[in-house]
C-alpha cells in the first residue's frame, strides 16, 4: 500500500502509570491505519520506536523505575 503522513494524533496522556510501566493513549486520526510512537528516557539520545500500532493506546511495559521518559 502506499503511505501518506497523517497529521499527529492529540490528546496524548498517560495512564495505568506504575513503576515499569505506563498506558499511552491519544485521539485517533482520521484516515490512519496504524500509528508510529516514538519515546525515549529523558536524559538519551535514541529514541524507542514502536511501529505498525493499529489502536489508540499502547501499553509500555519494561519501562526504568524513577525516571523520565
Amino acid at each position: 500500500g502506499t503511505t501518506v503522513a497523517c497529521t499527529a494524533p492529540t490528546n496524548i496522556v498517560a495512564t495505568n502509570v506504575t513503576a515499569n510501566a505506563a498506558t499511552i493513549s491519544w485521539q485517533a486520526v482520521s484516515g490512519a491505519s496504524t500509528y508510529t510512537l516514538y519515546y525515549r528516557l529523558s536524559n538519551a539520545t535514541t529514541n524507542i520506536v514502536r511501529a505498525g500500532i493499529t489502536a489508540t493506546s499502547l501499553n509500555l511495559t519494561g519501562l526504568a523505575a524513577a525516571s523520565q521518559y
